[in-house]
């Protein structure tokens, strides 16, 4: 394995007591909520100032309200074992900034959850599936992901294991999915644990990249509300400085080069953006892999991807 990246969490791999405890702290289990704050209180304060640049008052700030909003146990239950520890806690940690800032001042947002299948169709539909916390802070949402999973259940056994195996960095093989899937390959379980952990060795360190990314996608949204807000403030100095009231603003100079960087920033998320709106930043298991497990030609897996998801969709639109 590579060195860690810089922005990557000092949380430890997830392993069977991490989820009892995440478990226990959905039930609403007071020393289990104890336990996880007393481990994680350090990851949750040091989150802003690491990956958005936050300064430490601001972090004291965002830990007060994601404590608030965590004590309850309720956010847990989005964990359901369907992502890896890392990666859940993480999105929740990054979604929980931005529903901060929103709270501190009106945020500038757009959807940035589009994914386009392989005829360039937008779909929000399999960009859910493969990231079930990115959209678990209310009620409505919840019960969204949760159709979708049940949706996944009900596809032929062949079916789902292609589409979990094509997002293997998201999901785990259940039992009778190992089974059928070594018998497949004529395989042992163990020798198909060891391929399949390969290949999730490999995507690490693609999601490393992609964290990164994201990251920096999530830090341009906030410098560009800052830089906005330091705008008006300075328009709004000039104009009382034009009317003879309080101080001099700032110069023309000084208000222009404010305005040339948020252009500069708007630009560069957009070109972020474009790439996420693509679906270019999902870990996806390469074809060859995909090929080698099922023991299909890689030429097809695209097209059978594509027929996948229009059956999830339709699915979902049964349950209305």
């Amino acid at each position: 394995m590579s060195a860690k990246s810089k922005n990557e969490s000092a949380i430890p791999e997830e392993s069977l007591e991490i989820g009892v405890l995440i478990e226990k702290c959905a039930q609403g289990d007071i020393s289990a909520l104890q336990e996880f704050f007393q481990q994680y209180s350090l990851d949750i304060y040091n989150f802003p100032i690491r990956v958005f640049y936050l300064s430490e008052d601001e972090a004291s700030d965002f830990f007060l309200y994601a404590f608030e909003r965590l004590r309850n146990g309720k956010r847990f239950a989005s964990f359901a074992g369907r992502s890896r520890f890392r990666t859940w806690f993480y999105t929740v940690l990054r979604n929980l900034v931005i529903d901060w800032m929103r709270s501190v001042k009106e945020l500038d947002t757009v959807q940035m959850h589009v994914w386009q299948d392989s005829q360039g169709r937008p779909t929000e539909l399999l960009n859910e599936i493969v990231d079930p916390g990115s959209a678990m802070d209310d009620e409505s949402n919840r019960q969204k992901a949760e159709s979708l999973h049940t949706v996944l259940g009900q596809l032929p056994l062949e079916q789902s294991i292609m589409l979990k195996l094509a997002y293997i960095y998201y999901f785990d093989l259940d039992v009778r999915e190992l089974q059928w899937l070594a018998r497949r390959k004529d395989s042992s379980r163990e020798a198909l644990l060891q391929e399949l952990e390969h290949i999730r060795d490999e995507l690490r360190l693609k999601a490393e990249r992609f964290r990164e990314v994201q990251d920096q996608l999530t830090a341009l949204y906030l410098g560009i509300w800052r830089l906005k807000w330091k705008v008006r403030q300075s328009e709004s100095g000039q104009e009382r400085a034009i009317s003879g009231v309080g101080a001099s603003g700032p110069d023309d100079f000084e208000l222009n080069k404010m305005r040339d960087l948020l252009a500069k920033k708007i630009a560069q998320r957009d070109r972020l953006l474009a790439r996420y709106n693509k679906g270019q930043l999902i870990v996806k298991t390469p074809h060859a892999h995909l090929a080698d497990l099922l023991g299909v030609s890689a030429a097809g897996i695209s097209v059978n991807l594509a027929r996948i998801a229009e059956k999830i969709e339709k699915g979902l639109l049964e349950m209305q």
